[in-house]
């Protein structure tokens, strides 16, 4: 059941919805009706834990979103079938969120045969019609065989015959004892589903009653529906569930914000493409060192690993920002924060599995230093070789924390990259240095610590070692990370 009491939400003097109360009892499909701005989005996101009301209550089962030890199942939903990242597969999509409620694959293959899309699921989403991805939502939304169910305009670009299914099934969940209740424009076919309906007008419940108490004779080419919305508003001119009783106990939230962070990270193309652009940056940057070694002045191994603590360091940053920045423009972050309605501990987990990445590109850039470096006789003194092992996977750890800080602070993914790479190669390449006393001033900088960090500390520069710059960048990424915990924690 979905319980919604004098419920207000303000968005600065402004009022979206104003003491909305109503119910959507178990074992009925309940209807939501209104004009383009009349708070039916802004009810369905305070349903999905999306919204927080300015006062009143929105419970699910008896309990406040936030409250729901596993949200995914419990309740679930379909708020806009475009949040999917194009880059991924429907069952690469369908396995990050399996991961975050705690589910096994068995049902995201469930999930796909149930919704018509097992054939196309190992294709990318942003092939996909706009009734595919209707579909995929759908998928997603059923996946944790919930009591709740809740549904955005269901069937917008279904063909007839999914409509069709869509209406059977939903009328199979609620004679179930489930809980359904949708939204839609198409109010010929919300008649042929709904028992009650909850009609919104600018902000207020203007009806809320079972559907044969509202419903009258239309006029002709009317639906009774029809003829009800136009007269309230004064403007007359799933799916079945997947069933899976034997699977074993969800794993704690902890495992399963990191699980579903994890998948999300390694089947992100953005992400990846970052950190193979480090790990051959720094490669390539090793050779060249290697092969031109009497070009380089007293070069050694860790001249060698130059392109890892530039450019290399640069791109993990990046990583970092498209982590988090590709999960907000995908509509990812939202829905993880349905199945996950903990954002710091998301946050949390994220930062976990940036830093994991960026410390796995690291070690293997270092590796992969030392192979080149020893193969091409560069100096390899065992105090460098050592070094280069430990402080590459600790900055690269570092970098795309600080990184994903920096996505999480600035609102667009393209302008937080910018902000990364406008402060590697432009503010502490070009602009802090042409100052006076900006080489020493460059010391105490990210960019720069994370290079003295890996490839030593030239000693006209600053007279400190190497682990007092990485700890310079360790102080930068906590700062950053601390900003950005602070600002999830407030929203």
């Amino acid at each position: 059941m979905i319980e919604l009491s004098g419920v207000t939400v303000r968005y600065g003097g402004a009022v979206a919805v104003e003491e909305v109360s109503f119910t959507a009892p178990s074992g009925e499909v309940t209807g939501l009706i209104g004009p383009n701005g009349a708070g039916k989005s802004t009810t369905l996101r305070l349903i999905a834990g999306l919204e927080r009301p300015s006062s009143g209550a929105v419970t699910i089962n008896g309990l406040r979103y936030g409250d729901l030890p596993n949200p995914g199942t419990t309740i679930g939903v379909l708020l806009d079938a475009e949040w999917a990242a194009p880059s991924r597969t429907a069952r690469e999509h369908l396995r990050w969120m399996a991961a975050a409620i705690g589910l096994p694959d068995g049902r995201v293959d469930a999930a796909l045969e149930l919704v018509g899309l097992q054939d196309v699921a190992d294709r990318p989403v942003g092939g996909f019609s706009l009734g595919m991805r209707q579909r995929l939502a759908i998928a997603g939304a059923v996946l944790g065989d919930p009591p709740v169910i809740v549904l955005d305009e269901p069937v917008n670009g279904l063909d007839p015959e999914a409509i069709a299914w869509i209406r059977s099934s939903l009328r199979s969940l609620a004679d179930e004892g489930r809980t359904v209740l949708l939204s839609s424009h198409l109010l010929t076919e919300l008649e042929q589903t709904a028992d009650r309906i909850v009609a919104l007008h600018e902000g207020r419940v203007v009806a809320d009653a079972p559907l044969s108490e509202l419903v009258e004779p239309a006029p002709p080419g009317r639906s009774g529906l029809e003829e009800l919305y136009f007269r309230l508003t004064s403007d007359d001119g799933a799916a079945a569930p997947v069933r899976d009783p034997a699977s074993a106990p969800p794993p704690g939230v902890v495992r399963r914000s990191v699980a579903a962070e994890a998948r999300k990270a390694l089947t992100s193309r953005g992400f990846r493409a970052a950190l193979g652009g480090a790990l051959g940056v720094a490669v390539a940057v090793a050779v060249v060192v290697g092969v031109f070694a009497a070009v380089f002045r007293d070069a050694s191994v860790t001249t060698a690993a130059y392109g890892a603590g530039l450019v290399g360091g640069a791109l993990v940053a990046a990583a970092g920002a498209l982590l988090i920045g590709l999960d907000r423009e995908h509509g990812t972050l939202a829905l993880t924060r349905i199945l996950l309605p903990r954002p710091l501990l998301g946050y949390g987990a994220k930062a976990l599995v940036a830093g994991v990445a960026g410390a796995a590109v690291g070690l293997l850039s270092a590796v992969l230093t030392a192979l080149i470096a020893l193969v091409t006789g560069l100096r390899s003194p065992g105090a460098e070789f050592l070094h280069l092992l430990v402080s590459v996977p600790v900055a690269g750890a570092l970098l795309a924390a600080l990184g994903l800080a920096v996505g999480h602070l600035v609102p667009s993914t393209t302008a937080a990259v910018g902000v990364v790479l406008g402060w590697w190669f432009l503010v502490e390449a070009i602009a802090v240095p042409a100052v006076p006393f900006g080489r020493a001033v460059a010391a105490w900088l990210p960019a720069t610590s994370a290079q003295f960090a890996t490839i030593g500390v030239p000693a006209h520069t600053v007279t400190w070692s190497p682990w007092v710059s990485l700890a310079i960048l360790a102080a930068w990424t906590a700062a950053a990370t601390s900003v950005a915990a602070w600002n999830t924690a407030r929203s």
